[in-house]
């Protein structure tokens, strides 16, 4: 049926005809090549988002690890301080003998008995003072 127009049309009309459909069609490639283009653009973005998203979470596990390396190397320090100190302290106070401030009397009887049987006859002395007053 179309056809058969085309046939009676003449050559200005046919000519018309033509460039009518080829603007038609040149009209349409490039909304397809857009909705493509812009189909593109939209993967490309997801993709930016994810590789954004994806460093984010890299940096923050780096900055989780450097935070725990960080707390486990002063817990250590202060661990080794400490273990520093209790040495210090321990070998201060046996082997100097005028830091204790004791009269050797006190002092003798402390290495012959020990410091539970001092207290036990300093607990008596109280008791025996406290009753004779």
């Amino acid at each position: 049926m179309i056809l058969d127009d085309i046939k009676v049309c003449g050559r200005a009309e046919l000519q018309k005809l033509l460039t009518m459909r080829h603007k038609f069609q040149s009209g349409r490639k490039p909304r397809k090549e857009l909705d493509t283009i812009k189909q593109e653009k939209e993967e490309l973005n997801s993709e930016e988002e994810l590789d954004r998203q994806l460093d984010e979470a890299v940096k923050r596990i780096e900055k989780e690890k450097k935070r725990a390396a960080k707390k486990e190397r002063e817990a250590k320090t202060k661990s080794d301080l400490r273990h520093k100190m209790s040495v210090i302290a321990t070998t201060t106070g046996i082997d100097n003998d005028e830091e204790l401030n004791m009269p050797k009397r006190l002092w003798e009887e402390v290495r012959k008995n020990g410091f539970e049987a001092l207290n036990a006859d300093s607990s008596e002395d109280d008791e025996s003072s406290s009753e004779s007053s």
